[in-house]
């Protein structure tokens, strides 16, 4: 009876270490599988992965170089373009000029069949040339250097009485009062400086206008003047001319009305012929010399002194040329 009982004994403890070994081998094999499902796992992701980022990545580098290659296309296309353009334009002056030349040789009869046999190339060359030729007559003139005679313009008020003075007498640059001259030489000034209350030229400033007007400083002389109805006054310490603001309240009716009758240029110098009567707002017409008996009752703006040459007085302005243009050289009272 104990030997069976030591023998159940002996087998249970068998059963357990067999039972034993069995889980420890199954807890081993189940570590094993574990490790290698995830290995697994991880390789398949890994290697999805990496497909996916090598697809996209020849994806991305194809639509760089597809755009590369569109954008290149684009500044062929207008380089290209804008050769044709600025060949087409070259080609249309070189038509233009063509078709001028050829409009011209045609206007002369240049052509062998078009000309009779009296025809020489000298006479066409005539012809061409009477066809450019400008013809400098009083219209030409008044054009082209009309403007020397507004340069003559005093800017005065009509109720001082300098107003008249370049009319009394025969005056050239040696001549005319120092006053008259700087008040004919403002215009030509552009550098004004200006404040709130007043204006100041620099003298070589004033020295230039002078050339622009007379050619040349002789006889500049400065002094104080009237421009308008403001007041000059010349600082030599300073070298400056200096005038307050002030605003003209003149109610003189009175207007100068001065037109051109002739001009022309003789040897070099360009001569303008005038007529000049004073007019007023109650359609007067004067003779500044005698501004109480009218030489017409129904003068306006609109009329031309020129008809009225008879009654009133006449000048002759005299302007030289030098390399910068004409300059003032007299003024002649002729009737």
């Amino acid at each position: 009876m104990a030997k069976k009982v030591e023998k159940d004994l002996n087998k249970d403890e068998i059963t357990k270490e067999i039972i034993s070994d069995i889980k420890k081998e199954l807890t081993e094999t189940k570590k094993t599988l574990k490790n290698e499902i995830i290995n697994e796992i991880r390789f398949e992701a890994n290697t999805v992965v990496k497909d996916d980022i090598k697809e996209q990545l020849i994806i991305d580098v194809g639509n760089e170089i597809k755009d590369s290659i569109r954008r290149e296309q684009k500044n062929i296309i207008r380089s290209k373009n804008f050769k044709i353009f600025r060949k087409n334009i070259f080609i249309l002056i070189l038509l233009a000029i063509i078709v001028y030349f050829g409009y011209c040789l045609w206007d002369v009869k240049y052509f062998w069949f078009m000309k009779d046999n009296k025809t020489t190339t000298k006479e066409v060359s005539k012809k061409i040339e009477e066809k450019e030729e400008v013809v400098k007559d009083k219209a030409w003139y008044i054009e082209n250097y009309g403007y020397l005679l507004d340069d003559m313009k005093l800017d005065l008020s009509y109720d001082n009485p300098n107003i008249y003075y370049l009319y009394t007498n025969n005056f050239d640059k040696s001549n005319i009062k120092d006053t008259i001259k700087l008040n004919l030489a403002y215009k030509f000034i552009s550098d004004k400086h200006e404040t709130d209350y007043n204006y100041t030229i620099y003298e070589d400033d004033m020295k230039n206008a002078y050339i622009k007007l007379f050619g040349s400083l002789d006889n500049y002389n400065p002094t104080s003047f009237t421009v308008g109805c403001m007041q000059f006054y010349y600082n030599g310490n300073d070298r400056l001319y200096t005038a307050y603001k002030f605003t003209c309240d003149s109610s003189n009716p009175l207007h100068i009305k001065e037109e051109i009758k002739d001009m022309y240029e003789d040897n070099g110098k360009i001569i303008i012929e005038t007529v000049m009567g004073v007019y007023s707002d109650y359609k007067y017409l004067f003779n500044y010399s005698n501004l109480y008996n009218a030489v017409a009752i129904d003068f306006d703006e609109s009329k031309s002194v020129l008809d009225y040459e008879d009654n009133l007085n006449t000048y002759k302005y005299t302007f030289n040329k030098n390399d910068n243009g004409y300059y003032f050289e007299s003024i002649e009272k002729t009737k």
